[in-house]
């Protein structure tokens, strides 16, 4: 019997159309908030609800947000996965949309973080569900546009708010900011009800032990941003610096430990995703592992590259964005103090660059294999930070903004495509998060050392400002272009030993049929000598080529 093998149909009708446009919608919300809170946070300093507060205490606003996007994103993942990507979807949404909400009428400081976590809850729910969502319903040879139509989307959302954050400001003051994400969120939620509906996972026994390990994922990863994003103020070298993130350490490690020996029943799609698209699993697809175990060796090696790609792609592209202004400044023709025009239009160019390249980094990835496309977009990403740093001449500017903003999207469309193709399909949510958890983890980092390095700059290389952070980033691409260079040596390698393997068994399987046909004919040769003897009456003469003992 055939189990899982069913034909393929491309998707189509309303029902993709409107996952398409949810799931574009949840990623320029994301990226928008990620915007508006960076736009508000110089501004809540002259809140009166922070002017009791100390410096130090009005950054939790921020802090607080980036924890619970941190740390949820993987754990609501797998719960998408099993209980269902669309219930969660929605009430992510709604999360959101109750958060920003309160931040826009927050009446005391308490409300407005809690309002805040809200937020970062909702997007860490909405994130995996949406983009899961979008990839289920495609055959595996089209994920990589489902991901490259997120990827624009995410620009799209980020230059919108940079483009119209001014006018909010102007308008409304920093709560205005969050508004616009709140309406669209809210108009998400109402048209989510008509999105396919998904099936989850049935219970398992390891359940318990699984919920166990997801704690302290949770609790671990929020130990480490919150050690990344107050570290500078409480000192890198202080007691309680250290202590978080050694406690950090210590939560992971026995989260890999719980988590490692925890059984995961291989679900199909069958048993675990329908929808009412019309896509069906192919033979290809089924026994390539649509349901591979979460904990096999081949699932964490993908995810673990896809979440260090991740990273380096947060690191740089949220450093490239907070480091703008000061960059900006210094640079008359993108606007900056002796300029004119508005300061983000220099990223326009990094944006239109990263939603450029992603169509065209999940081509050549589908045709050629996706750690090219990262050793690509990792040495367009390093020569536009260089040309960057060269100096402020239009041209060269232009130029290094737009390859830097291709190598960021390249590297983003392999850390999702390769994180999902790893998960498999009954892990599509899980393995966005986990992706999504590296990309904000990675954030946390740029952050702090864009930070950092503006203060104090590289000893013996740089001063401080701008220039150090490009330096940076410019080491973190070659880094990841040589961590790509040699994945592309060994799988090389593994795939030159996997011929040999194969050109050797077939040898084997060749010399098999070989002597098991020279055995046949040794058979009938003797059988035929023996009728010949039985004819002649020498049956009882023993042949000189016998066996004296009687064994075959």
């Amino acid at each position: 019997m055939r189990v899982g093998v069913r034909r393929v149909s491309a998707p189509r009708g309303r029902g993709f159309v409107g996952l398409r446009v949810v799931a574009a919608g949840v990623a320029g919300v994301v990226m928008g908030d990620w915007v508006a809170g960076m736009l508000a946070a110089p501004m809540l300093d002259l809140d009166p609800l922070a002017v009791a507060l100390p410096a130090a205490g009005v950054a939790w606003a921020v802090t607080v947000n980036l924890v619970a996007m941190a740390a949820l994103p993987a754990v609501a993942g797998r719960m998408a996965d099993l209980a269902g990507r669309r219930g969660v979807l929605a009430v992510g949404l709604a999360l959101y949309v109750l958060g920003a909400s309160a931040v826009i009428v927050a009446p005391s400081w308490p409300v407005l973080v809690g309002a805040r976590l809200g937020q970062g809850a909702g997007i860490a729910l909405m994130v995996p569900a949406a983009l899961a969502m979008l990839l289920a319903a495609l055959p595996e040879r089209r994920r990589p546009g489902g991901v490259a139509l997120w990827i624009a989307a995410c620009a799209a959302g980020v230059l919108g708010m940079q483009a119209g954050g001014g006018w909010l400001l102007a308008t409304f003051g920093w709560r205005g900011l969050f508004l616009p994400g709140a309406v669209l969120a809210a108009a998400l939620l109402l048209f989510a009800p008509a999105l396919p509906r998904s099936l989850g996972a049935p219970a398992h026994a390891s359940a318990p032990r699984a919920l166990a390990g997801a704690v302290l994922v949770v609790t671990g990863i929020a130990a480490a941003v919150l050690t990344l994003a107050r570290g500078g103020v409480w000192g890198w070298t202080s007691a309680l610096t250290l202590g978080c993130a050694s406690a950090a350490t210590l939560l992971l490690l026995t989260a890999t430990l719980t988590l490692r020996h925890t059984p995961d029943p291989e679900a199909t799609d069958s048993a675990t995703t329908r929808t009412d698209l019309g896509w069906t699993a192919s033979s290809a697809e089924a026994r390539a592992g649509l349901g591979r175990a979460a904990n096999s060796p081949d699932t964490q090696a993908g995810l673990g590259w896809a979440a260090g790609v991740s990273g380096a792609f947060g690191a740089v592209f949220f450093a490239l964005l907070a480091t703008g202004p000061a960059y900006v400044a210094g640079v008359p023709v993108l606007g900056g103090s002796s300029g004119a025009g508005p300061g983000w239009l220099w990223l326009v160019p990094v944006l239109v660059g990263m939603a450029a390249a992603a169509p065209l980094a999940a081509r050549v990835g589908r045709r050629h294999g996706m750690n090219g496309v990262v050793l690509g977009g990792a040495v367009a990403l390093a020569s536009g930070c260089g040309s960057l740093l060269a100096g402020p001449y239009p041209l060269l500017v232009l130029a290094g903004a737009l390859l830097a903003g291709a190598g960021l999207g390249a590297l983003a469309t392999d850390a999702l495509t390769t994180g999902t193709a790893a998960a498999g399909r009954g892990n599509l949510s899980a393995g966005v998060g986990a992706v999504e958890t590296a990309r904000v983890v990675g954030a946390a980092a740029g952050l702090a050392g864009a930070a950092v390095l503006t203060t104090s700059g590289v000893p013996g290389i740089t001063g401080a400002g701008p220039d150090a952070v490009l330096l940076a980033c410019v080491a973190v691409a070659v880094l990841t272009a040589a961590a790509a260079s040699w994945r592309m040596v060994t799988a090389r390698r593994h795939r030159a030993v996997q011929a040999s393997l194969r050109a050797a068994r077939q040898e084997a399987e060749s010399l098999r049929g070989l002597l098991l046909e020279l055995r046949a004919t040794f058979t009938e040769v003797r059988g035929q000598a023996d009728r010949e003897l039985v004819r002649l009456g020498l049956q009882d003469v023993p042949a000189p080529w016998g066996n004296p003992h009687g064994q075959e």
